[in-house]
């Protein structure tokens, strides 16, 4: 019984863990082009 519920635990956590994972990668992903955005509008801004 008791390992049974520590299996279903561990899967939960290793499952949010995932989740988690992928938010971070979507966050980066989504800083990382935002951050290209901004560099190339300032590098245009100080050529002129």
């Amino acid at each position: 019984m008791r390992k049974g519920l520590f299996n279903s635990d561990f899967y939960k956590n290793t499952s949010n863990r995932e989740q988690i994972r992928q938010r971070a990668l979507q966050r980066l992903k989504k800083g990382y082009l935002l951050g290209k955005l901004l560099y190339k509008n300032r590098a245009d801004l100080y050529d002129r």
